[in-house]
C-alpha cells in the first residue's frame, strides 16, 4: 500500500546502502591506507511508528517479537522499539496468535507465515491455513489440504478434503469423505474408511460407522463399534460431535444405558447403569440404579457396601461427596470417610477446599477433612472485607466521565457509576444523584429499589437516591415483588418496601420471589411464602425450585414431582429428576431411572417415560424419540406420527426431517410420508426450499419434493439462490438451473452464490460479477471486493480502490487507498445517501454520494450521482 512516506524511506534506504557499499569496497590495510578520506557516515533512517499516518490500532501478539499495526485496512509489524520491521501490506483479519516463532499473513487470498524478524519464511502460496502447533501447520492448496512443517517443507500430501490438528503424533484425515488418521511423516497408519474420527488419546481415538467404537493406531477396533456416546460426561446428547478417551474412565452409553472404559478401550464399568458420574480427577466413578448410588473404582470394584441417595463431584483428587439419610460427607478411592456423613451440605470453596455446613454453622475443611481457620460467610460463601468507610466527599464536585471506572445504564435516565471503588448514581446528563459512596450494588432496579452496601451492611435506595430501607442487614434478596427476603445474622426473614418488617427472621434460606412465592428452607426442610409473609407451603420437602409459571419443582426421599401455587402436587412424586429449565414451559421432560417423557404444564404425564432418548421441538410440538436405537417422531399428545424405525434422525426444518435408514440418508415429512429413495450417503438441511445431496464422492440437489433437481454428478454444489445452484466439475465452476441443465459454462476458478441477480466470479486471479444469464456485468479485472450492498460493491486494482454499481460502471474512480463500511441511507422518493470511509494519501475521513434509486425485481437503478461531501 502507498504512502507518503514510502518514496522518501526508499530513498534514504539507497543512500543507506550507497554508502555502505562505499565505505566497504576494497580492502582496509593499514600499511596503504594510513588516513580515512572521509570518516563521516551516512545512516540509513528508520521508520517509525511515529513516521506511519492512518494507523487505525495496534494488535499485539502473544509470545512474539513483534507488534502488528493496521494502517489503511493493511496488517504490518512493529518492534518492542516501535520501529517498522514489516510495513502495512497484508489484508488484515482480527485476531493473530504466534506458535513455533511463526504468524499466520495473508494477501491478496494466499496465506504464508513470517518470523520474529519479519521475514516470510513460508511463502504465500496456500489458499487457507491455521495457526503452528507442535512444528507444524495444516494448510490448504487448491481444494486439498496438507500440513507443512515449520520451514515449509510439506509433510501431509495434499490430497486430503480434510485435515485436523496432531496429538500424539497423529491427525484425523478425511479422504473420498471417510476418516482415517496419518502420522507426522504423512503416512496413513489408519486408511480412512469411518464417518468421523476423534483425537488421539492413549493411543486410541473415537470413531463412528453408525455407532461409536475406538480403534488403535495400528487401525485395530480395540472397542466394538456398538456405542451411541463415548466421551466425558453422561449427560451429553449421542449425537453429539466426536470426543476422545478421557484420563483412566470415559463415559460409554447405550439405549440410555450408561457405564466406562478404561484407558485400553476395555468396558471395565458395563453399560447397565442408569446414570454415571465421575469424580474430579475420574478416579472414582459413581453409577445408580433403582434410584441408590454405589461407588465403583476404575476397575470396577465398589470401595464400600454402602449404598447412598445422591452423590456430587467436589474439587478434590481421589475422593467424591455422597449424601445418606439427608447427610453428606466425603469418600475416598480406599472407601474411607474422610469427612463423616453428618453434615447437611457440602460444596466446593476455594484452592482445594470444601465448605460443609452443619444446621447453621459453616466451616472450610481441607482435603482431609480437617476444619481450617479460613473465615466463611453465613451462606457458605468467602468473606469479602468492606474497604474502608469512604471519607468525607461532600466537598466534591460534579464527577466528569473520565473519573469514572465504570458506567452502566440502568432506567431510562439512571445510571450506576463507580469511582475508587465506590458506587452512586447519575442520571444520563452526568448529573450526580447519590456520590460514589457504596462499596457495593445491585445490577439493575427491581421494583424501583435497588440494593446497596455501606460499611458491611445492606439496605435500599431508590432511583431518586433515597435511602427506602435502613442499611441494617446483612444480605438481602432484590424487590422481585413487593416484598422480598433479607438477612440478619444466619435467619432469613421478609421485608416490604417501606423496610417493614412482615415475617419473623426464623429461614435458614431463602430464594428471590417468582410467581408471587418465594421457596424458604426452615430446620432443613422446605416450603414457601407469599409476597405478604404467609407461609401458604409449610416447610416439608427435601428440595424445592423456584416457580415458573404454574408450578414448582420439589423432592422428597429422592424423588421428584412438581406442586401449584396452591401447594397441591399436580404430579405424583415419582420421579428420578426433571430438566428444571424447561419448568415453567408447555411441556418438562422427566426420567424414571434412565427412561424419559413429558409431561405438559398442568402435572399430566402425556408422553409416556419410555424412552432412551428424547427431544422437544416447542415451534413443531413434536418429539424427535429413541428406543434401542430406532428414532422416530411423537406429537404434544403422544401419538407416534414417524415410526421408531430409524438408526438416526434429524430436527425439523421447512416440514421436512432428514433420517438415516439401512446405513443411507432420505427425507421424511411431518406426517411420517418418506419423500425420498434412502439412497443417499449424506445429506443436507432444506435451504431456500432445497437441499445438497452426496452419492459416493458426487453432489446434487434435491428440492422440497424429493425429486432430484440436480443429479448427483458434481464435485461440488450449493444450494439453490435466485433459481440457480452453483457447481463445480473438473475443477470449474458453472451454474445449472432448477431443472438441472447447465446454464453458465464451467469455466471458473472461483463463484460465488448469486445474490440480488449477481455474483461474483474469479479467473486467472481476477474477480468480476456475472449476471444471472452468464454475462460479465463487472469486467473480470479487479484484484479484490467487498460483496454487493444495496447493488453496489467496493473493489480493487493493485493498491487503488473504488466502486461499481451492477451494470459494472466505475461510480466511484480506483484512486483511493482505501475504502470500507458502505453505508446507504435511504429518503422519500427514492434519494439515497451513500457514506464510505476513506482514505487517500494524507486525508482520511467520510466521503458522501447522493444519487436517486429505484429498485425493479433484484436490480438497483441509480442515477443523479452527486459528490457533496470529499476527503478534507
Amino acid at each position: 500500500m502507498k504512502n507518503d512516506l514510502s518514496g522518501k524511506f526508499l530513498a534514504l534506504m539507497l543512500i543507506g546502502a550507497l554508502s555502505i557499499s562505499l565505505a566497504t569496497t576494497g580492502k582496509a590495510n593499514a600499511a596503504t591506507v594510513k588516513k580515512p578520506v572521509n570518516s563521516k557516515v551516512v545512516k540509513t533512517k528508520i521508520m517509525k511508528l511515529k513516521d506511519l499516518k492512518h494507523v487505525e490500532k495496534l494488535e499485539p501478539i502473544d509470545n512474539f517479537a513483534l507488534t502488528g499495526v493496521v494502517v489503511n485496512g493493511k496488517l504490518g509489524f512493529i518492534n518492542k522499539k516501535k520501529e517498522v520491521v514489516v510495513y502495512p501490506k497484508y489484508d488484515y483479519d482480527d485476531g493473530y496468535e504466534a506458535n513455533d516463532g511463526l504468524v499466520m499473513v495473508e494477501k491478496a487470498g494466499k496465506t504464508g507465515y513470517i518470523n520474529e524478524k519479519g521475514k516470510e519464511v513460508i511463502p504465500l502460496i496456500y489458499d487457507y491455513g491455521f495457526n503452528f502447533s507442535d512444528g507444524m501447520v495444516n494448510v490448504m492448496k487448491g481444494d486439498k489440504w496438507g500440513a507443512i512443517d515449520t520451514k515449509g517443507k510439506v509433510v501431509i500430501p495434499f490430497k486430503y478434503q480434510k485435515v485436523r490438528r496432531f496429538r500424539e503424533g497423529y491427525a484425523p484425515v478425511e479422504k473420498d469423505y471417510k476418516w482415517g488418521f496419518v502420522n507426522k511423516k504423512g503416512e496413513e497408519v489408519v486408511a480412512p474408511a469411518y464417518e468421523g474420527a476423534g483425537y488421539t488419546n492413549y493411543g486410541l481415538a473415537v470413531v463412528k460407522n453408525g455407532k461409536k467404537g475406538l480403534i488403535n493406531m495400528k487401525g485395530e477396533e480395540v472397542t466394538p463399534l456398538k456405542y451411541d456416546y463415548i466421551g466425558r460426561d453422561s449427560d451429553i446428547d449421542p449425537g453429539f460431535e466426536i470426543e476422545g478417551v478421557e484420563d483412566k474412565l470415559t463415559a460409554a452409553e447405550l439405549n440410555g444405558k450408561k457405564g466406562a472404559l478404561n484407558e485400553k478401550g476395555e468396558e471395565v464399568i458395563p453399560v447397565q447403569y442408569d446414570d454415571i458420574l465421575f469424580n474430579y480427577d475420574r478416579s472414582l466413578a459413581a453409577v445408580r440404579l433403582d434410584g441408590k448410588w454405589k461407588i465403583l473404582n476404575e476397575v470396577n470394584k465398589e470401595i464400600s457396601d454402602i449404598t447412598y441417595d445422591e452423590v456430587n463431584e467436589v474439587d478434590i483428587k481421589e475422593a467424591i461427596a455422597v449424601k445418606k439419610d439427608r447427610k453428606w460427607g466425603l469418600i475416598n478411592t480406599k472407601g474411607e470417610l474422610i469427612i463423616p456423613i453428618q453434615y447437611d451440605e457440602i460444596k466446593d470453596f476455594t484452592d482445594g477446599k470444601l465448605a460443609a455446613r452443619l444446621k447453621d454453622e459453616w466451616s472450610v475443611l481441607d482435603e482431609k477433612g480437617n476444619k481450617t481457620d479460613v473465615k466463611i460467610g453465613p451462606d457458605g460463601e468467602m468473606l469479602v472485607e468492606d474497604e474502608e468507610p469512604l471519607k468525607d466527599i461532600d466537598a466534591e464536585t460534579k464527577p466528569k466521565d473520565s473519573k469514572y471506572d465504570f458506567k452502566v445504564g440502568v432506567l431510562d435516565n439512571v445510571a450506576l457509576v463507580r469511582r475508587g471503588g465506590k458506587w452512586g448514581l447519575t442520571d444520563n446528563k452526568e448529573k450526580v444523584i447519590v456520590k460514589p459512596k457504596y462499596s457495593g450494588i445491585g445490577q439493575y432496579f427491581a421494583g424501583n429499589a435497588i440494593e446497596v452496601k455501606l460499611n458491611g451492611k445492606w439496605g435500599f435506595i431508590n432511583a431518586k437516591g433515597k435511602e427506602i430501607v435502613p442499611l441494617i442487614y446483612d444480605r438481602v434478596l432484590p424487590f422481585l415483588d413487593e416484598v422480598t427476603a433479607v438477612r440478619k445474622g444466619n435467619r432469613w426473614g421478609f421485608i416490604d418496601k417501606k423496610g417493614k418488617e412482615i415475617t419473623e427472621f426464623k429461614y435458614q434460606t431463602a430464594l428471590p420471589f417468582s410467581e408471587g412465592l418465594a421457596a424458604v428452607r426452615q430446620d432443613e426442610k422446605w416450603g414457601f411464602v407469599n409476597n405478604k409473609g404467609e407461609e401458604v407451603i409449610s416447610p416439608k420437602y427435601d428440595r424445592a425450585w423456584m416457580f415458573d409459571g404454574s408450578k414448582a419443582g420439589i423432592e422428597l426421599d429422592g424423588k421428584c414431582g412438581f406442586i401449584g401455587k396452591s401447594g397441591k402436587e399436580v404430579t405424583p412424586l415419582k420421579y428420578d429428576g426433571f430438566n428444571f429449565e424447561q419448568i415453567g414451559a408447555e411441556f418438562t421432560e422427566v426420567t424414571i431411572g434412565s427412561k424419559k417423557g413429558f409431561i405438559n404444564d398442568k402435572g399430566e404425564e402425556i408422553i409416556p417415560v419410555k424412552y432412551d432418548y428424547i427431544n422437544w421441538y416447542p415451534d413443531e410440538k413434536m418429539f424427535s424419540a429413541c428406543i434401542d436405537g430406532k428414532w422416530g417422531y411423537i406429537d404434544d399428545k403422544g401419538k407416534e406420527i414417524i415410526p421408531l424405525k430409524y438408526e438416526e434422525i434429524g430436527m425439523i426444518y421447512n416440514n421436512l426431517i432428514k433420517a438415516r435408514l439401512n446405513g443411507k440418508w432420505g427425507y421424511v415429512d411431518k406426517r411420517g410420508e418418506e419423500i425420498t429413495h434412502f439412497k443417499y450417503d449424506e445429506i443436507f438441511r432444506f435451504q431456500n426450499g432445497s437441499s445438497k445431496v452426496r452419492i459416493g464422492s458426487k453432489w446434487g440437489v434435491i428440492n422440497a419434493k424429493g425429486t432430484e433437481a440436480v443429479p448427483a454428478q458434481y464435485d461440488e454444489v450449493e444450494s439453490f439462490e435466485d433459481g440457480m445452484a452453483v457447481v463445480k466439475k473438473s475443477g470449474k465452476w458453472g451454474a445449472v438451473n432448477e431443472e438441472g441443465k447447465k446454464h453458465i459454462p464451467f469455466k471458473y476458478d472461483y463463484m460465488g452464490d448469486f445474490s440480488e441477480g449477481y455474483a461474483t466470479v474469479k479467473l486467472n486471479g481476477k474477480y468480476g460479477t456475472i449476471d444471472l444469464m452468464g454475462r460479465t456485468v463487472a469486467a473480470i479485472k479487479y484484484d479484490d471486493y467487498l460483496s454487493f450492498e444495496g447493488g453496489l460493491e467496493l473493489v480493487r486494482v493493485n493498491d487503488k480502490w473504488g466502486m461499481i454499481n451492477e451494470f459494472g460502471q466505475e461510480i466511484i474512480p480506483l484512486k483511493y487507498d482505501y475504502l470500507r463500511d458502505l453505508v446507504i441511507e435511504e429518503g422519500k422518493n427514492g434519494n439515497v445517501k451513500v457514506n464510505i470511509q476513506a482514505v487517500k494519501g494524507k486525508k482520511e475521513g467520510e466521503i458522501e454520494y447522493k444519487a436517486v434509486r429505484r429498485i425493479l425485481g433484484d436490480v438497483h437503478f441509480y442515477s443523479g450521482w452527486k459528490l457533496v461531501k470529499g476527503l478534507k
